[in-house]
């Protein structure tokens, strides 16, 4: 982590002579007179008045009629005048009130009076000169009078104030141009931090959600009875303990990593507390313990058996290296459980079957060789065939010339009848 040392050497060195100091603002002291019929008069040297004036249950705002007649209102009144309305209570500050008679309009409780300004003071202990990012702090604020006692009055049980971080706008920082409100309450309950209940000792525990850097703080009211008048620098480091999650089958379950600063931490201080949940499952808790000289502290979590998505919340405990007691709110961590990948059953090894092999099928005959021997045996007696039919022919012819001659040897016969009877005899002897 890059530290600015130069810069928080010198801002601790100023810082160091104020840092018991408190912030103080003008208050009220009780200084009753009381109310005859809801009617009480203003000397005419009172130059600041308060009137808290208590209510019914349920009532209505108190109504104020000035000596001349003219009214003030919660909702409607003058510059001068300043004006809260609790729950149960009017308190009304007004700068230069007409002298005279005064009377206050409404339900009103039967042990009202009036204050009357005096030198209390709201005090409020200062903030560590360096914070860190995310880090949870306690404020107390007391309302004491001229002798430091605190007061415990019904009229501050609600203050509310408002912390303004504002970046002073340094490039490097990591809040350059940041600006963010932190709005909380100061009680005196009993509960939580504070440690008495209505002792006049209020107390807030607000978070500096800011990243790192140097900033300007004010503090101011929202009833506007009470002066702003808060303001301090701070400087703001990156929190020095960070969560980071894993989850895998190779590991026992859910590993939780919380990487701790050495230069800023005590790292056998720390303690992390927390808890993990799934989307419908309740809450679980768990508490880790840093060891001295290790930077890293890990948590193995029981895996659980529905798979999903799981969320980590957890808060940090632990000291400084200057021994200021840390309480810190780390970012949310998520892990995923997935379903185990089933083994598959192991498969039985072949046995090894000696078989015969089988013969192997003769290939077809073709067919073309038989129709070529039945075409060729065709060819031959078409061939033989037409051989005969020609031998025949001949054969015929012959004999015919043959008869012929004999029978011209034995009849002559004139040269155009014998050519007519040969003729005729050849065509007979065809037909034949």
């Amino acid at each position: 982590m890059v530290r600015l040392v130069s810069l928080c050497c010198l801002f601790l060195v100023v810082m160091s002579g104020i840092t018991n100091q408190v912030w103080a603002v003008k208050f009220y002291e009780k200084n009753d007179n009381s109310l005859l019929d809801n009617r009480f008069r203003i000397d005419p040297k009172a130059e600041k008045v308060t009137f808290v004036i208590k209510r019914m249950p349920g009532a209505a705002a108190t109504i104020l009629v000035q000596p001349d007649g003219s009214k003030l209102y919660s909702s409607r009144h003058g510059d001068n005048v300043k004006w809260h309305e609790g729950i149960e209570f009017d308190m009304i500050t007004i700068v230069n009130p007409m002298p005279g008679p005064w009377q206050a309009i409404g339900k009103l409780s039967p042990d009202n009076a009036i204050r009357i300004v005096s030198d209390l003071q709201l005090h409020m202990d200062k903030l560590p000169s360096t914070l860190y990012s995310h880090e949870q702090v306690k404020l107390t604020t007391a309302l004491l009078n001229n002798s430091g006692t605190p007061v415990n009055e019904d009229y501050i049980q609600d203050l509310i104030i408002t912390m303004t971080l504002t970046s002073l706008n340094d490039e490097a920082d990591d809040n350059f141009a940041y600006g963010h409100k932190i709005r909380f309450q100061f009680l005196d309950d009993g509960k939580g931090y504070d440690e008495y209940p209505r002792d006049g000792m209020l107390t807030a525990h607000p978070s500096i959600n800011a990243p790192a850097g140097k900033y300007r703080v004010e503090v101011s009211t929202r009833n506007e009875v009470f002066t702003r008048a808060f303001r301090q620098d701070l400087l703001v480091y990156p929190r020095p303990i960070e969560l980071t999650t894993t989850e895998s089958f190779d590991q026992p379950g859910p590993m939780l990593h919380y990487k701790i600063d050495l230069d800023e931490i005590l790292p056998e201080t720390v303690v992390v507390k927390g808890t993990y949940e799934g989307v419908l499952d309740q809450p679980l808790e768990f508490v880790g313990h840093g060891k001295a000289g290790e930077e890293l502290l890990t948590i193995t979590l029981p895996r659980p058996e529905e798979p999903g998505k799981y969320t980590v919340s957890t808060t940090a405990y632990a000291t400084t290296r200057t021994g200021r007691e840390l309480v810190l709110v780390l970012d949310e961590g998520v892990f995923r459980v997935v379903p185990e990948p089933t083994t598959p059953e192991p498969t039985p090894e072949p046995v090894l079957v000696e078989v015969e092999p089988e013969p192997e099928p003769e290939p077809e005959k073709s067919a073309l060789p038989f129709y070529l021997m039945i075409a060729g045996g065709f060819l031959l007696l078409l061939a033989a065939g037409i051989v005969f039919v020609i031998w025949w022919k001949r054969r015929s012819i012959k004999r015919i010339a043959q008869k012929l001659a004999e029978e011209g040897a034995a009849t002559p016969v004139p040269n155009q009848v014998k050519d007519g009877v040969e003729e005729l005899n050849l065509e007979e002897e065809s037909k034949k």
